[in-house]
């Protein structure tokens, strides 16, 4: 009995069992697209949360980027502004070493030594910047970039310190007193003691510079045209009046070519406001001061 029901039950199972694939097959498929949909949506969620973690991670490096590079450049503000005020500090006698390193060619032109220029700047960083400052941290000294940046820095307060005489000369003189003013303000400024002679009597002599017991007399020339005998002739005969030792004349104009042959006669230097510095500047190494 119970082997003819088993025959039965396994007659059935076989007449109904594409049914039953059918039946199980639509029972599975939408289990399996849930849990498909769910990994699908946990692993966009998971990308999701590693792009979201990468851009945080992205933002701190940059703002990171950012503090430093803003540390960065103050510090270099820092140590800039540090560098310039020694050079504005130590100005003026850098300016006398930098007119000291110029030269007249054959030709009549001012050139600079620029071998000597750079030694005395490779001096200046070694001996007054770099111990004071920290322009090391920033400037490498092994290609004379730091020459480059002070040799920078000087020339533009340089070329700032001639654009000011400059317009003094042309807004500020307009008649011979002026310019004998002028002429007495630049010379004290170079540190030389200038006395002006009376209005009357002059003898041909407007100004007298005493240093290191010897005396300098100077004639101041305003004109509109090159200067000629006249004035050659006249600081000669005055330098000899005061005891002078040395006799100049010194004007905004150049020199007829018989004032120059007559002044190289009698010993009298013709300069102009430029050439004067320079002469007393020249002067001033030479005696080793």
């Amino acid at each position: 009995m119970k082997l003819m029901l088993f025959i039965t039950g396994l007659s059935i199972l076989v007449i109904f069992r594409e049914s039953l694939l059918i039946y199980v097959g639509v029972l599975l498929i939408p289990i399996y697209l849930i849990h498909y949909i769910g990994d699908m949506l946990k692993k966009q969620a998971m990308e999701k949360e590693i792009e979201k973690q990468k851009a945080e991670q992205k933002a701190v490096i940059e703002a990171e980027k950012a503090r430093k590079a803003a540390e960065q450049k103050e510090e270099i503000e820092k140590i800039t502004n540090d560098v310039i005020k020694l050079i504005k500090k130590h100005f003026e006698t850098l300016s006398i070493k930098f007119n000291q390193n110029k030269y007249e060619d054959d030709y009549g032109n001012l050139k600079l030594d620029n071998r000597k220029w750079t030694a005395e700047l490779r001096y200046f960083l070694d001996n007054v910047i770099y111990p004071n400052t920290e322009l090391n941290k920033i400037m490498d000294s092994s290609n004379n970039k730091d020459i480059d940046f002070v040799n920078g820095v000087f020339t533009r307060i340089f070329n700032s310190q001639i654009s000011q005489n400059n317009v003094l000369n042309t807004k500020k003189i307009k008649t011979g007193k002026d310019y004998e003013c002028y002429i007495e303000s630049l010379l004290s400024k170079c540190g030389l003691n200038v006395k002006r002679t009376p209005e009357t009597g002059d003898q041909g002599v407007d100004l007298i510079v005493n240093f290191n017991n010897e005396s300098f007399a100077i004639q101041c020339k305003y004109y509109s045209k090159p200067v000629g005998n006249k004035a050659v002739q006249e600081i000669a005969a005055g330098s000899k009046f005061y005891n002078c030792d040395y006799a100049i004349v010194v004007s905004n104009q150049t020199y007829t070519l018989s004032a120059k042959k007559l002044a190289k006669n009698l010993n009298v230097f013709l300069l102009n406001e430029r050439s004067l510095v320079d002469f007393f500047v020249k002067y001033i190494d030479n005696i080793g001061l």
